[in-house]
């Protein structure tokens, strides 16, 4: 039966309307699913009744199990014939030439569902009725970073970050982008600007700016950032649900990422010590364990492997290859590819686009080196702990989303470098140690020789599981290799201090003769009230004060 159109107020067809209907019909010969379609948009309500039978042959090659495109669409048409004897359907729509200029003005198969809905919505004020009850899905709105994206199945992307609030107001970086470089300018973009999200004329001239700048893409701006503002904002102000604790099975052991445990899945390790002490060799090497799944250095058996993140204060990437490749070569094992990211402002500053991509590649380990050049400057009246806390904050946000182990590397006090064998403590503000839930002392010996070089870790701090053994190792440096071996007594006479107690020192001094306190404190380089409390501690179990004044040791000792 035919149907009445009725023309615009110039007595022409509605242009917005046909350009819908033929990028509608080009989307579907592209094979654009018609199963968001099929119910709500029917051929009557087509204004070129054409267009109308191309849309039904359509519905019935999909209802027939038939794919659609050009060929298939084209031979259904053909074999119906055109009213009144005028030749094929196929024929008067134009033939498959037609087809082709309805594929070539399609902006996007992806948008074929808005195509159908804004003829749906002309059809029923044409005819007096409400518009169709179905509307553009709501975006899914997820956390990405620091931020949180949505991807529309018209091939647009939005994503918001950089989110601040204030005075109940909370506005960030609105990008919209179409997910093909092929639209737009060539690069998918089409907005990028600060935006507040909880403003309704904010909403409105945006989506006015938007509509503009995609002419033809028929998207419902209005509506999809109403959905997307209203999901961020419930998102970001739900903050961390409560929940129970006490009443689920207790973990016998936390999990760590390698043997012992050893770097805690999910928290922040310490590595510290003196300059030239081997601490980004030895994280190259965990790096290289970490990717390839294999005992690097001995003792240090990897649990869980995964993508490494390096960001980088010190070096350069080519330092950081050259660590790697040697390491993995000094292991027989193939170099892994590991993400490398040079820093030049602090880490706070870098906060939102570490987050993004950390989270994006699944990181399991980033490596911080190193936390003094990674804190910044101080701002105007801030102490060393206000430092540290700002750097804090960044590290948490970096890694928090993804649940990722970080290991900063840092250096020690100008004092600590004079002390002859004492345990050091990190440069600055005593939060550093006491946010991390493990730390490491790393020292080397002083006068390595050229191919050989010792060294120590010791375990200062740990949260939630014993002290681990000092790891004793040395370092072997060969052409275009690097090996670590374990070693079962450190031979350089500048690390002993670190792997003996000081009363097993002073047990080893007064081997050969007794000493007064001072003259200990002065050979082991330890005050004499350190020296007095060993003594004091083990008398008459270890030593024993004789009558002028010196102490020797316990004939059972």
């Amino acid at each position: 039966m035919k149907r009445a159109r009725g023309p615009d107020q110039n007595g022409r067809a509605p242009a917005a309307e046909l350009d819908a209907e033929r990028a509608l019909l080009g989307a579907i010969v592209m094979g654009a699913p018609m199963a968001g379609i099929r119910p709500f948009l029917h051929p009557e309500d087509f204004w070129r009744e054409t267009h109308g039978i191309v849309y039904a042959e359509a519905l019935k090659l999909e209802a027939a199990g038939i794919p659609i495109d050009n060929m298939t669409l084209a031979s259904a048409l053909e074999q119906r014939p055109a009213d009144a004897g005028e030749g094929s359907m196929l024929e008067r729509v134009g033939g498959r030439a037609q087809l082709q200029v309805w594929v070539a003005e399609c902006p996007t198969t992806r948008n074929a569902l808005y195509y159908a809905e804004q003829i749906a919505r002309a059809a029923a004020e044409r005819a007096g009725r409400p518009a169709p009850a179905h509307t553009a899905p709501a975006p899914l709105v997820q956390r990405a970073g620091l931020g949180y994206r949505a991807s529309l199945p018209i091939g647009v992307v939005l994503a918001v970050d950089r989110l601040r609030e204030s005075h109940g107001d909370l506005t960030g970086e609105l990008s919209v982008s179409w997910t093909t470089t092929t639209l737009g300018n060539g690069d998918g973009h089409i907005y990028r600007g600060r935006f507040n999200l909880g403003s309704l004329t904010a909403r409105s001239s945006t989506a006015r700016f938007l509509g503009d700048r995609t002419q033809g893409a028929q998207v419902p701006w209005s509506e999809v950032l109403e959905h997307f503002c209203v999901a961020v904002m419930d998102l970001h102000r739900s903050g961390v649900k409560t929940v129970m604790v006490g009443q689920l099975p207790a973990r016998q052991v936390m999990p760590s990422l390698f043997d012992g445990g050893f770097l805690l899945e999910g928290t922040e390790a310490e590595l510290y010590g003196p300059g030239g002490a081997g601490k980004t060799t030895f994280a190259a090497a965990l790096i290289v364990s970490m990717e390839t799944g294999q005992e690097i250095i001995p003792g240090l058996r990897p649990v869980l492997t995964g993508p490494c993140f390096i960001a980088d204060y010190e070096g350069d990437q080519g330092v950081w290859n050259d660590l790697i490749a040697k390491v993995a070569a000094g292991a027989g094992v193939a170099a892994p590819a590991v993400r490398y990211h040079r820093c030049v402002r602090p880490l706070p500053e870098l906060v939102e686009e570490l987050a993004q991509e950390v989270q994006d590649a699944g990181i399991a380990l980033i490596v911080l080196d190193s936390v003094e050049r990674a804190s910044g400057a101080s701002h105007g009246g801030e102490t060393f702990n206000d430092r540290v806390g700002r750097l804090q904050a960044a590290v948490d946000a970096i890694r928090g989303a993804a649940g990722t182990t970080s290991l900063l590397i840092d250096h020690v006090a100008g004092e600590d470098l004079r002390s002859a064998g004492a345990v050091a403590k990190p440069i600055g503000g005593v939060m550093k140690s006491n946010w991390a839930r493990e730390t490491y002392y790393m020292r080397r010996e002083t006068e390595p020789s050229n191919d050989r070089a010792e060294l120590v870790v010791v375990d200062t701090k740990r949260n939630y599981r014993a002290k681990l053994h000092d790891l004793k190792l040395a370092i072997i440096y060969e052409p275009g290799k690097i090996r670590f071996e374990r070693i079962d007594q450190v031979s350089a006479p500048d690390l002993a201090p670190l792997v003996t107690t000081g009363a097993d020192r002073i047990a080893q001094l007064l081997s050969a003769g007794a000493m007064t306190a001072p003259a200990i404190a002065a050979s082991l380089g330890m005050t004499q009230e350190a020296a007095r409390a060993h003594l004091s501690r083990h008398r008459g179990k270890r030593f024993m004060k004789l009558q002028d004044g010196t102490w020797g040791l316990v004939a059972h000792a």
